[in-house]
């Protein structure tokens, strides 16, 4: 039997890891690719910050008038 097969019969099992670990990556890789750019991601968090900082504001701007005209 020549050389190459004999090698290639022995190491079958590490190249069947080699090629799933390979499309693993891919798969991992194709996860990053399809997610939300990072400047969305901060704006989002931006404009979740304004509009809970508003939101409360208004609460609070509201129970001191209400205080206010005790």
């Amino acid at each position: 039997m020549p050389p190459e097969k004999t090698r290639c019969g022995e190491h079958g099992e590490a190249i069947a890891t080699l090629k799933r670990d390979t499309a693993d990556q891919w798969t991992a890789i194709d996860k990053l690719r399809n997610r939300l750019p990072i400047w969305a991601t901060v704006l989002i968090s931006v404009l979740t910050f304004a509009l809970g900082f508003t939101l409360n504001y208004a609460v609070m701007a509201a129970k001191m008038a209400m205080l206010a005209k005790q």
